[in-house]
Formats: C-alpha cells, sequence, structure tokens
C-alpha cells in the first residue's frame, strides 16, 4: 500500500511567512498523518520559505529525519488554462516528481494548492478511467490518498 498526503503550507502573515495559526494548522494535521502513514516516509516540499516550514513541523513532529526541496513544487510557470489551472504539460511534470519516490511507502507533499490540486485528480483518473478533476485543499489542510499498488510509476498522466 502506497500513501500520499497532500499539505497545502499552514496560514501566512503579511510577510508571506509561517503564522503562529499556520504552525498550529500544520501540526494539527500531523497527528492525522501520524495515524495513516506506513513504512518509510519521505517529505518532499516547495522551496518557499513557508512550504519549508511547513515541512520541519511535520519532521519534527514525525520524527522524520529530514525532507527534499523540489522547485517544482515552489511555483510553475508552466502552461495553463483560461481557469489558470496547470495543463497537460505540467501535470506529467507533477507525476515525475512523485515518481521519483518510488522508494518510500509514504510521501508527503508540502507546496501551495495551485500545484497540489492536480494531484488527487491525476491519481484517481488511473483507477477510474477518465476521471479528471481538481481538488481545492485548504490553507494547513492535507488531503490523503491510498493507492493499492506498491509503485508510484504506475501512476500516469
Amino acid at each position: 500500500m502506497k500513501h500520499i498526503f497532500l499539505v497545502r503550507h499552514g496560514a501566512i502573515d503579511r510577510h508571506r511567512l509561517l503564522s503562529e495559526e499556520g504552525k498550529q494548522q500544520v501540526s494539527d494535521v500531523c497527528y492525522h498523518i501520524a495515524q495513516r502513514a506506513e513504512g518509510d516516509t519521505r517529505i518532499v516540499t516547495s522551496t518557499a520559505p513557508r512550504a519549508i516550514d511547513s515541512a520541519q513541523i511535520i519532521k519534527r513532529r514525525l520524527g522524520l529525519m529530514n525532507y527534499i526541496h523540489e522547485p517544482f513544487f515552489w511555483s510553475y510557470d508552466g502552461p495553463r488554462d483560461e481557469n489558470n489551472y496547470t495543463t497537460n504539460q505540467s501535470k506529467t511534470e507533477l507525476l515525475k516528481v512523485v515518481q521519483k519516490h518510488d522508494d518510500v511507502d509514504t510521501l508527503i507533499v508540502v507546496g501551495h494548492v495551485e500545484i497540489l490540486r492536480d494531484l488527487p485528480g491525476l491519481v484517481l483518473k488511473e483507477y477510474w478511467d477518465q476521471f479528471e478533476h481538481t481538488w481545492d485543499i485548504e490553507t494547513g489542510g492535507c488531503i490523503h490518498i491510498r493507492i493499492k499498488d506498491k509503485l508510484w510509476k504506475v501512476l500516469k498522466p
């Protein structure tokens, strides 16, 4: 079984840094992740300070050793559709980032709604033909996806 946790960074202050409220939001999410994560766990985070701070809270609360910066999760200036959603080209890049971490059972992705909102639809499309949907993740929120397959590489755009 594989687990993906998509965590949107916590609330920010006027300097676009993680606020006290944001720190609490991320801390609260850790409880739910800890109850469901299995096996080897890795955190992949945007390079934005608010996402890094969120990843550090998760790392500390779950007792993990490290996290990996993924610039792709910071911002993506690639093709967008008329609703400002990422296009198939950028979705392919998103899946490539996830597939790089095939060696872990649980992947925690910390980032921004512009990138994270596409991943659930891409994963579910693999299991339900032609299913594609974008999901909004509230600030400091989390989506948990369980996959029966043992490899992220089965996911295709």
